[in-house]
């Protein structure tokens, strides 16, 4: 920011979040830097130099880009199901500010715990692919696509079910993994 005569230059924001960092600073020369400012929310927000007299206070627009991703976290429509049954899975990618990570795109491989064997042996699959081995998930924008990772679970069971890339995870908060009813089959 730059003005003549300005002792100190303040920034401002009129977006959802909020700066962290240094939002005033020493002008020299009429020029403050600011160097150490973050802001936590994705989105464009209009940032605002103002100082006592300052003769032009214009906003300019900022887009402010998610992070790289910090997390995974696993949903679905419902936190039900039937032994057997199907359930759609959706796995967002996160940042450490809770944005979600867009540039988690492509082909992910991958890897779904918490949930536990049939009596019979059959592994709980995502993708057709067993619990404990990488699936293909296909991102966009850092969300499973629709349809891109359906479960089926054969033990009657309530559990946690957790999802990795081998990097990142949905671990790391109880939030993040999806808290799972499996009921039992109708007896045939």
């Amino acid at each position: 920011a730059r003005g003549s005569g300005i002792d100190t230059i303040t920034l401002s924001e009129d977006g959802t979040g909020a700066f962290t960092g240094t939002t005033s600073k020493a002008a020299v020369n009429g020029v403050a830097t600011f160097n150490d400012i973050s802001y936590p929310v994705a989105h464009t927000i209009n940032v605002t130099a103002s100082a006592t007299g300052l003769t032009s206070t214009s906003a300019f627009a900022v887009s402010v880009t998610a992070g790289a991703v910090s997390y995974l976290k696993v949903t679905a429509a419902s936190g039900t199901v039937t032994a057997g049954g199907s359930l759609e899975l959706a796995v967002t990618a996160y940042d450490s500010n809770n944005n979600v990570a867009t540039g988690y795109t492509g082909n992910k491989s991958l890897t779904f715990s918490g949930l536990a064997n049939a009596p019979d042996g059959t592994a709980p699959t995502a993708e057709a692919v067993n619990f404990g081995t990488a699936a293909t998930i296909a991102f966009t924008n850092g969300a499973s696509n629709a349809n891109a990772a359906t479960l089926i679970a054969y033990k009657a069971e309530v559990a946690s079910l957790d999802v990795t890339d081998g990097t990142v995870n949905s671990t790391g908060n109880i939030a993040y993994d999806l808290d799972l009813t499996v009921n039992a089959a109708a007896a045939s």
